[in-house]
């Protein structure tokens, strides 16, 4: 739950004119995730799955702005 609320922060942080969506997008995907059951293996998958797009989205956020979208992981 923590790393949830940790992602929800630095979408509502972030700014943009992709944040919003972005941000709404994730937020109903948490909301869907809570409502499913899922067992523990397969919630870290879907989990996974949200921090790549996360950061697949602000690397285009950030090649936006500067021309380039390398991020040093």
């Amino acid at each position: 739950k923590k790393s949830i609320q940790v992602i929800k922060c630095l979408i509502v942080k972030g700014n943009g004119e992709h944040t919003d969506t972005f941000k709404e997008n994730v937020l109903k995907y948490f909301v869907k995730i809570n409502k499913v059951q899922m067992d523990h293996e397969e919630h870290l998958l879907h989990l996974e799955k949200v921090i790549d797009e996360i950061n697949h989205n602000l690397a285009r956020m950030l090649s936006s702005r500067t021309g380039d979208a390398t991020i040093n992981s």
